[in-house]
C-alpha cells in the first residue's frame, strides 16, 4: 500500500478527507492548508536580489510516460492534468526506483535529468532535484503584480544524490508530524508560465523567434495525446475512473533546453494542493512560453464550461499571503531576443 506521502507527491486526491476541489479556490481546505503560514501560491512582485542560480541538465527524450487525470472523488474533481510514470508497470522494470523519506519506490520522469539549485544553504552546498511528475493549472496559480497567466506548469521534484541523503536525515530528525502547522518537507517545484498566442504582432506579421518556441511547445503537448482523454459522462470530471493515456515519445530534452533560467523568482512555500506541506523550494521562471489556442483548449476542456467543476472556475488555488517570508528575484543575464519579443505580446498578463 502506498503511503499518504506518496499520494501527495504522485498527485492523487488523497488529502483533506480524499474529497477536495476548487469550488472556493481552496479556501475550504483543511489541515496545513488552513494552518500553515508559508503557503503557495503567492503574488510574485519581488525586488530583493540574491546570488541564486538554477541549472537544468542531462534531460533526454522519454518513452513510457502517461498523461493522467484523476477521477472524481466524492463531490469533487480536481481537474489537474499530469505527465508521469505509472506505479511500477512491467515496461518500467529495470529503471531506478527512488526513495525519499516516507515516499517509497517512485519513478522519476527522467532518471538522468538533474535540476541544480544554488540557494542560501548554511553549508553553501548546491541542491539537486529530479522531477517526479509535471502537471498544469489553468489559469496560473502564481501571479505577478496581481495578474494571471493563461497556464502554469509545475515540475514537482524530489531530492537526490547528496541532497537526498540530507533529506533522509532531516526526515528522521523532524519532530513535527503530518498535519502539524510546522510540518515540512524538502521538495522543490519549478514553475513555468504560458501565454496563449499565435506569435503574430499587431500588424499580423509572424514573429519568428516566438514561432520557434511555439512549434516546440506544440510538439511537446501533442506528444501527451490529450485528445484521447475521455470526455462527458465517461470522463474523469464526471466519474471516479482515472484517465491514463500513453505518451510514448515525449520530447522532454528540447522542452527543458528551451527554458530560460536566467531570470526567476525564488521563495520557500508549500504544495499548492492538499495536504499543502511546507518546506518547498519554489523557482518560478520569469519568461513565459507560448502555447497555441488548440493546445490550451485541450488542457482545459476537461472542465472548461462545466458548471459542476468549481462553478466554472479553473483549477488554481487562491493567492496566499507572503507573511514573514523573503521573496527574491534573480537576474543572471539579459533577456533573450525570443523572451523580449514574447514580452511584446503580453496583453492580459505580464510575461515576466
Amino acid at each position: 500500500m502506498k503511503s499518504f506521502a506518496y499520494a501527495a507527491i504522485a498527485g492523487t486526491a488523497a488529502a483533506a478527507g480524499g474529497n477536495w476541489g476548487y469550488y472556493t479556490m481552496g479556501k475550504d481546505w483543511t489541515v496545513q492548508c488552513a494552518t500553515g503560514q508559508h503557503q503557495s501560491p503567492i503574488d510574485l512582485n519581488a525586488k530583493d536580489k540574491a546570488d541564486f542560480s538554477l541549472k537544468i541538465q542531462n534531460f533526454g527524450d522519454q518513452t513510457g510516460l502517461h498523461t493522467h487525470i484523476h477521477g472524481k472523488t466524492g463531490t469533487y474533481a480536481n481537474g489537474a492534468l499530469y505527465l508521469k510514470r505509472k506505479d511500477n508497470p512491467a515496461e518500467e522494470i529495470g529503471r531506478r526506483l527512488q526513495t525519499h523519506g516516507k515516499v517509497k519506490n517512485v519513478l522519476q520522469l527522467d532518471a538522468e535529468g538533474d535540476i541544480e539549485l544554488k540557494r542560501n544553504e548554511k553549508d553553501g552546498a548546491t541542491l539537486h532535484y529530479q522531477p517526479n511528475q509535471l502537471h498544469v493549472h489553468a489559469p496560473s496559480e502564481h501571479t505577478i503584480g496581481g495578474k494571471y497567466f493563461d497556464m502554469e506548469m509545475h515540475f514537482v521534484m524530489l531530492p537526490h544524490s547528496a541532497t537526498g541523503d540530507a533529506h533522509e536525515k532531516f526526515v528522521k530528525e523532524q519532530k513535527a508530524k503530518e498535519g502539524d502547522a510546522d510540518y515540512k518537507v524538502n521538495y522543490a517545484v519549478l514553475g513555468v508560465m504560458f501565454t496563449e498566442t499565435d506569435c503574430k504582432d499587431d500588424a499580423g506579421k509572424a514573429i519568428k523567434e516566438c514561432e520557434a518556441k511555439l512549434k516546440m511547445t506544440d510538439s511537446f503537448f501533442e506528444s501527451m495525446n490529450m485528445d484521447q482523454i475521455k470526455q462527458g459522462s465517461k470522463g474523469p470530471i464526471e466519474n471516479r475512473n482515472d484517465s491514463w493515456v500513453k505518451a510514448d515519445k515525449v520530447p522532454l530534452k528540447s522542452f527543458m533546453d528551451s527554458l530560460d533560467t536566467s531570470q526567476f523568482y525564488a521563495y520557500e512555500g508549500s504544495l499548492t494542493t492538499p495536504p499543502c506541506w511546507e518546506g518547498v523550494r519554489w523557482s518560478v521562471l520569469k519568461n513565459a512560453l507560448p502555447i497555441s489556442k488548440k493546445q490550451l483548449g485541450l488542457v482545459t476542456r476537461n472542465y472548461a464550461g462545466n458548471e459542476k467543476f468549481a462553478k466554472l472556475k479553473g483549477n488554481n488555488r487562491v493567492i496566499m499571503p507572503l507573511n514573514d517570508r523573503k521573496l527574491f528575484f534573480i537576474d543572471n543575464g539579459a533577456l533573450s531576443l525570443a523572451a523580449t519579443t514574447m514580452a511584446g505580446l503580453a496583453t492580459a498578463a505580464y510575461l515576466f
